[in-house]
């Protein structure tokens, strides 16, 4: 009788201790409330190198903990189990709009009012940071919607990021990039057209017929996701022309 008393005197003062520390130091607790985000500047600059070395997106939560909207965010969406599935593979870090001198100093770098706000950023490339809001005057974004948003700002991103490095003919790290981008958005055309403009460009380069099967492949599944896609009817032209130069070689 007397461990029960003792194990529950001790777990009063654990909960109560507990308490205490969460009413003290509430934008620790916020940030713990979101397990596997890093915090603050310092968590940011470790989050940037392993983006960087990794090539891996980022995405950043500013917040001030009484704010609503930092809840609603918070509560709503980053801890929802379908977009915190999207963003397994994502860095995510939790800055603190009303923390120190150097998270301050952070996120004058990418909001201007200091309201609440998330950014998508793809470090690793030239790719101007996203902001992004589930919210409208109308009718807030369900979860699956957000969720939705997310996968079109990815797939844009990487498209652009592919074409980019398609114009620099860093031709296997632009098909890398295409392939994701068709990954997150399967029902985009111009993705698929660009990895068969990469087929395309590499098979005149290397007169490799198998690189223009390739591309032959992914400009007929571009125009079965747009029949009116005039630049890619243009491009499958071109490759039956080059289909024979290259055939007779």
């Amino acid at each position: 009788m007397r461990h029960l008393q003792k194990y529950f005197i001790y777990s009063f003062h654990v909960i109560i201790i507990t308490l205490f520390i969460s009413f003290i130091t509430p934008s620790t607790a916020f940030s713990y409330d979101l397990p596997g985000w890093y915090q603050g500047a310092s968590g940011y600059e470790d989050a940037l190198s392993a983006s960087i070395k990794n090539e891996t997106p980022m995405i950043l939560f500013f917040y001030i903990e009484s704010e609503e909207l930092s809840q609603k965010l918070r509560d709503n969406y980053l801890r929802n189990y379908a977009v915190y599935s999207f963003l397994d593979d994502t860095l995510k870090v939790v800055v603190n709009l009303e923390g120190n001198d150097f998270d301050k100093e952070l996120a004058s770098k990418f909001i201007k009012d200091q309201e609440p706000a998330l950014m998508i950023k793809f470090p690793f490339s030239d790719a101007k940071p996203v902001e992004i809001t589930p919210f409208d005057e109308d009718n807030d974004l369900s979860p699956t919607e957000f969720v939705e948003n997310l996968r079109d700002i990815f797939s844009l991103a990487y498209s652009d990021i592919g074409y980019e490095l398609f114009t620099k003919e860093e031709y296997e790290k632009a098909i890398k990039y295409l392939k994701l981008s068709m990954k997150y958005s399967p029902k985009r055309a111009y993705p698929v057209f660009a990895l068969g403009s990469v087929y395309h460009a590499m098979a005149i380069e290397e007169k490799n017929m198998e690189h223009l099967d390739l591309a032959e492949e992914n400009y007929n599944k571009a125009l079965k996701l747009d029949p009116d896609f005039k630049e890619c009817k243009e491009e499958l032209d071109k490759l039956q022309d080059n289909k024979g130069k290259i055939g007779n070689k």
